[in-house]
Order: structure tokens, then sequence, then C-alpha cells
């Protein structure tokens, strides 16, 4: 741009070889002038702009990948996964948690009057609880390339005096298992192993009711015709899971099932899930595939992915041959500022009216779950404690029982950044069914279909130890409080150097460099003089 104001000025062309590369740098970025050249400012702005320029480049990585991805907490929760020598694997093969076990025994206070139809109804009454720290093992590890570990269990209990209202040396009334469990097994066997039964049956037994300490009705007692089939098993070469018949006795046996879970290598959201059971992938209780695929959490972890307040989360329960949904209740405060949340099973959990859990199409009364298809044929039902949200057939001969949904519902806190549980209150009540036979008179005081309440649980573990307790603090609130921290300190740092870069960035305020030319004009011989301005 030239400006003729009676003076030529004219300005020297560079020479565009002379300019090396890293000078055409400093002039783009810092508008380098002759100006400039002599003024330090300039240079400060425009180093102030590389700098917050690259600040600006790296805060910005970091704000897409704390704010719109889980690249940070992924890579804290992938070393949860279990694997050899590592605290969660300590943790989960010897848990530190011990639950209580209280088992609440149902005592038959009228058999003689009801026998006798003197009384129109089955008078129970519960006595305990008996309480037990349990204490669990799991045996024979064994890890998998494909990314899972299967494993059996081990417990041993320890009596809970403090915890306990009843004594050991109680004397109960309670339903003969091993007679009832006999009758319905041999329901529709052949008639020569009926009568054979039959005769074995009424040998040892004179009443389908039993008398016995509470210690041994829950650790084992001496029975003629459990000793009887111990021997026939040990003829054939097989193993008895418990030497005495005892309802905790059956629960503290080294268990032979081996269950198979994933360990989260390659996806951390599937830890715990079980996938199969004495390597078996399908059971074969039910007369559907769906309800025989085995799946659900082992109950240590579930999908952490999936845990929020409309999901419907499942616990694989292998007592039940099934798994069981659980749906969300609220949120707690489960531990010193450990935030948890409360899943439970819906209301009719135990309705199976018209699922695939009724075997053959015959399905029990609402209320109650029908176990026999998984227990060798043996009449057991399953339900809530005191028949909880039952139908109203199911407890018509019975007296004594209360249900109350604050004593006797099942619940379960889970932390849902880990997927880890936190604690459970589990209540279950063990039933047996009245399969009545026409060759065995012993259980004629009984309509058939009747169901006797024996025992319900209950498994508490409502605390963390302190070093189980301190990890999951960490990695439930430390890290998030963490990753909170990174998130607004990147989106602060981004903000702040975006403003600093558009203060610094370079303005090419150039000083005009101008000469100055005389001529001569021809006709006056006067001497003007011409200033040329470059900008």
């Amino acid at each position: 741009m030239a400006d003729l104001s009676g003076e030529k000025t004219l300005q020297a062309p560079a020479d565009p070889q002379a300019e090396t590369f890293l000078s055409k740098i400093k002039r783009l970025l810092f508008g380098e002038t002759e100006a400039s050249k002599k003024s330090p400012k300039v240079y400060q702005y425009g180093c102030c702009f590389i700098i917050l320029s690259i600040i600006f480049s790296f805060s910005t990585v970091g704000c897409i990948i704390m704010w719109f991805t889980d690249l940070y907490l992924d890579s804290i929760l992938n070393q949860m996964t279990l694997k050899e020598d590592t605290e969660l694997y300590e943790a989960w093969k010897n848990p530190p948690v011990k639950p209580l076990i209280c088992v609440h025994i149902f005592n038959y206070t009228n058999m003689d009057a009801y026998t006798k139809g003197q009384d129109s109804k089955i008078r129970v009454n519960e006595t305990g609880p008996y309480c037990y720290r349990e204490t669990l093992e799991k045996t024979n590890v064994k890890f998998y390339p494909n990314g899972t570990v299967s494993y059996g269990d081990r417990r041993t209990h320890v009596f809970e005096e403090r915890n306990s209202t009843g004594s050991m040396d109680d004397i109960l009334i309670v339903p003969n298992l091993p007679l009832i469990s006999a009758v319905a097994m041999t329901k529709d066997a052949p008639s020569l192993i009926q009568m054979v039964v039959v005769a074995t049956l009424e040998s040892f037994y004179s009443s389908t009711m039993l008398k016995v300490q509470a210690h041994d009705f829950l650790f084992g007692y001496d029975d003629k015709f459990i000793s009887l089939i111990q021997g026939a098993v040990k003829f054939l070469n097989k193993e008895m899971p418990f030497e005495k018949f005892g309802i905790l006795a059956m629960r503290a046996a080294e268990t032979k099932e081996r269950i198979t879970v994933r360990t989260g290598a390659g996806d951390l959201n599937s830890i715990g899930v079980v996938t199969a059971v004495n390597g078996q992938e399908k059971l074969t209780a039910w007369d559907d595939d769906e309800c025989n695929r085995v799946d659900g959490s082992d109950g240590m972890f579930f999908p952490r992915l999936e845990i929020n307040r409309s999901a419907k989360l499942y616990l694989f329960h292998k007592d039940l041959c099934r798994k069981l949904p659980l749906i969300f209740e609220d949120e707690v405060d489960f531990q010193d500022g450990v935030m948890g949340m409360r899943f439970h099973p819906p209301h009719n959990v135990y309705n199976t009216t018209g699922s695939c859990y009724c075997k053959h199409g015959v399905c029990p009364p609402v209320g109650v779950f029908d176990v026999s298809p998984c227990a060798m044929g043996a009449p057991i039902m399953m339900s809530f404690p005191h028949f909880l949200n039952a139908e109203p057939s199911v407890t018509a001969h019975l007296e004594g029982i209360h249900p109350d949904a604050s004593r006797h519902d099942f619940f379960i806190d889970v932390q849902p950044i880990l997927g880890f549980t936190l604690g459970t209150v589990s209540r279950i009540q063990l039933n047996l069914q009245i399969r009545k036979s026409q060759r065995i008179s012993l259980l004629e005081e009984f309509d058939d279909g009747t169901i006797l309440p024996v025992v319900w649980f209950e498994v508490t573990a409502d605390r963390l130890p302190p070093d189980l307790f301190k990890m999951i603090y960490h990695a439930s609130v430390t890290v998030p409080l963490i990753q909170n921290l990174l998130k607004w300190g990147m989106l602060v740092t981004c903000v702040s150097s975006a403003c600093g870069v558009l203060m610094c960035w370079p303005r090419r305020k150039l000083t005009p460099v101008t000469s100055t030319l005389a001529v001569v004009s021809p006709p006056t011989s006067e001497i003007i003089i011409l200033r040329l301005t470059s900008l």
C-alpha cells in the first residue's frame, strides 16, 4: 500500500532466500516487524501464547477423556479382576466377612391333640434363634484360559451364645424329614420298591414327628434309616454329602459341587457371573432351557454397568437351582460414608404359576417354591419366613404363623461403582410338603399336599472388616473424588488457558518503514520530495 505525500519513500525488499524456516514461524506467530525486533514484549506475548496453547491442547484432551469417556475409571477398576496373588483374590477365596447365621426352628406343640382330632389346626411356635458365626473358604480353586475360575465351598460354624435366645439343649418336636422325604421320593416307584420302603420305614419309625434336641437337629443325629442308606451308598462306591442328618450339617459339609464364575478378565462387567455348575452350563431340573440356564451373580459381585434404579439384577441360588431377580428398593449409607444401593426380591418371586419352574405343568401355591426337582425328589418347598407373601391356603391349617415384612424380607446392598456386595440380610424358610402314598399309613393324619414349616434362616453380613472396608472405601469414595477433581480441574484449566490464548493472540501492530527519494521536475527543475509509506 502506498501513500503519495510529496515525498517518495521506498523500502528495500528483503532477500527471501535469507529468511530461515524458524524465522518464518516466528514472524507468523509473533508478527515480527522492524518494531517488534525492538520490543521484547512481543516475544513475551509469543512465548505466553505457545505455552498456553500447549496447556489448552492437553487440557482439552483431558476434558474429553474425563467428561465423555470411562477410561480413567476403567483403568482403576481393571485392577480388580480375580487373579492370584492379589488382595481381591484373597478376599474372594477366604472372605474376611463372617456372616451371622441364625436358625429359627418351628416347634410343633399340639400334634397329639391334632392327630386325635381335638384341634383343627396345627400349632407351631417359633423357637430360637440359634446363631452361629460362619467362616467360608473356597476350595480346589482352578483358573481357566477363557477367563473363568471354578471352586468348591467349605463352611465351619461357631456358636454365638450372646446372639442366641435358645439353648442348644432345647427339646423340640419337628417333622421327621427322612420319613416324609422317603415317602415322597418313592411315591411313583414300582410296587416292589414301595413294599420294601414301607417295611423299612415302619420298622424304624412310629410317628411323622421327631423329638430331638436343638443341637442334634441342626448338626446331626443318629437315624437308623439314614444309616441304612449310607450303607447302601457305600456299597455302590458312592459318597453321602453328610455323615449325620442335620439342617446345618448339610450346609457345613464341604460341597462336591463345583461352581464356575467369570474372573472379569477382558470384561470387568462380567466378574462373578456364574457360568456352570459341575462343568455343565445347563441344569436338568426343569422342563425349559431358559429355566435350566446357569446365569446370575455368585452373590459377591454384580455387573456394575447394569446397576441403577430401574435395573433388575439376578442372583444364582444353587440350592434352588435357579436365579432370583432383585429389584431396587432404596439408597443407603452402608458404613461410614460408603453408599450402597439396596435390592430385594419382588414380592412374587416365589409365584411360579405359568412359568417354566412348574415341573410337568404342576405349580405349587403362590408364595412357595418347589425345590424337589433339584433335591433328588425330596418334597422341599422354599418360601419367605412365616410364608410372607404366600396365598392364604398355604397357612389355613396352621396357627402361630405371623408374617412381617420388616423381619422376614430379604435384601442385598451393592456398591454401584464397583458392583461389589457390601452386605446382606438373607432370609429363607425351608418347608416340607406331604406327598402321601397309598401303601404307607404313617402320614394319614395329614391331607395330601399339606405344607409344614421346618426352619427359617437369617444370614446377616452388615459390616465390613477394617481391611476390606479400607479397600472398598478408597475404590468407591477416594477414586470418584479424585476423578471429580480431575474433571473439574481439567475443565477450569481448559477454559482459563483458552482465555489466555485469546489474550495473547499476536496482534500485528506494524510500524511503517519509509524512505525518501528526491526527484527533479524537468520543466521547472523543481525538486519534488516523494514519500512512500509501506505497511
